[in-house]
């Protein structure tokens, strides 16, 4: 099972080497890679020119990876605040879908514009039209990678998600689609913090449960396209695990490390504010003092981001370890993420479900390696360039506050922004950071 103590010496490793390399990409000398515990994974950012350009926007979310013990795993990725964004079209987008019980391979800009339950592994009976209403449509795509340190073969684990535009389970934000090469999984946000992950028929009850991505070591090296041999895949079928297939960009080639979220937004109603229905007095936000919230909120994602969650629980005596990782060069491989074991069972889904053609989608594709010990710096490297690899389909690469990226860009309404000050201090007083 993953350590917190090895988990907390990983961190630390990753940042020295990043510290010391000072790995960037293209011409973004300027941009630093860190291994951070939160992803702001937003489908948009405010204007250049607002108080809180690159910061906040209408559809802004915070994402963790957890195992299914509760350890918090961590993204490496560019800084939080100026992070590297790319621009490409949904037809330069592939995704695997369930289609009459056999999976195809799609791109994004076709599967958007019908999505049904059995395509993407829920109950419902509607077909969704997500696309916002062209042919081809211009989106944004980041990329990060994760390393799960750990004396397993497996690891259950799944993304925990907090959306701040979401004041209503009935009216969510933002659709979630989990694309993996078993498939797509379809999760709408919710309020507060909740679990995105995969979707399975059980096979005794015939009900849909809610499950957790597993990970599982496997024999190809961070730099290498996890391309599998027919025999390999005929022997993850017979175990149930995911195969290597052509998920996400061209240029990403086979693979079965990926878990990619493609995040739709919706249609929002009028502002909900918190009540007594959330178990918090509105009073309690009426009370705080606004000139400081963004300031407040800025140094403490930077506490979080530098002192690795910020929680003492993690280092409690009973739950630790002695640990001591070693350094080497050859123990860190990709990891396989497929469906894993039952977590709940599907809720219906809401039924106000309308896309916002006015607001981008964005794509995050997340990369696993596992290891046991403490990564290389080579293998380090190999595997944010093999992540990274996605660029090369993309007409523009830059930080999110260029003008390139203006096209995810909006101007952050004072009702939203009144949510999303709302929901910054009742996370800060509440310590609703973890799950």
């Amino acid at each position: 099972m993953l350590c917190p103590e090895a988990n907390r010496q990983q961190i630390e490793n990753v940042n020295d080497i990043l510290s010391k390399t000072k790995y960037n990409i293209k011409d973004t000398k300027d941009i630093i890679y860190n291994a951070v515990p939160v992803s702001w994974d937003d489908v948009d950012r405010c204007s250049a020119g607002s108080s809180y350009t690159g910061i906040f926007g209408n559809y802004s979310t915070d994402h963790k990876l957890i195992t299914k013990n509760g350890d918090n795993l961590f993204f490496i990725r560019p800084n939080n605040h100026i992070e590297i964004i790319g621009a490409t079209m949904t037809s330069e987008v592939f995704v695997v879908v369930n289609v009459d019980g056999s999976l195809v391979r799609k791109p994004l800009n076709e599967v958007l514009k019908a999505i049904n339950g059995s395509m993407c592994n829920r109950s419902f009976s509607e077909t969704f039209d997500f696309s916002n209403g062209e042919e081809n449509e211009k989106i944004s795509i980041r990329s990060s990678l994760s390393i799960i340190t750990s004396d397993e073969t497996n690891e259950s684990l799944a993304i925990s998600s907090y959306d701040y535009s979401t004041t209503s389970n009935e009216y969510p934000a933002t659709i979630n689609l989990l694309c993996t090469t078993q498939g797509i999984f379809l999760n709408e946000s919710e309020v507060g913090q909740h679990l995105l992950m995969a979707f399975q028929q059980d096979e005794n009850t015939g009900l849909l449960s809610k499950c957790w991505f597993r990970s599982d070591k496997t024999r190809f090296k961070p730099s290498e396209e996890t391309k599998e041999t027919d025999a390999e895949k005929k022997d993850a079928v017979k175990k149930g695990l995911a195969t290597s297939e052509k998920i996400g960009t061209k240029s990403m080639g086979e693979t079965l490390q990926t878990l990619m979220v493609v995040t739709i937004p919706l249609i929002k109603p009028e502002p909900i504010y918190f009540g007594y229905e959330q178990g918090y007095e509105k009073s309690c936000f009426e009370s705080h003092d606004n000139k400081h919230d963004f300031e407040e909120y800025r140094s403490f994602n930077e506490e979080i981001d530098n002192e690795f969650f910020g929680h003492e629980e993690f280092y409690e005596e009973d739950v630790l370890r002695s640990v001591s990782l070693d350094l080497h060069t050859t123990t860190t491989f990709a990891a396989r993420v497929s469906i894993g074991s039952t977590y709940e069972l599907e809720k219906p889904i809401p039924k106000y479900l309308e896309r916002n053609p006015d607001v981008p989608i964005s794509v995050t594709v997340i990369n696993y390696l596992t290891t046991q010990e403490l990564i290389s710096e080579k293998d380090l490297i190999d595997g944010i360039n093999r992540t990274n690899i996605l660029f090369k389909d993309c007409f523009w690469t830059g930080p999110i506050n260029e003008n390139g990226a203006m096209f995810m860009s909006s101007n952050l309404t004072e009702e939203d922004w009144e949510i999303i000050r709302s929901k910054v201090y009742l996370k800060s007083v509440t310590n609703d950071f973890e799950f």
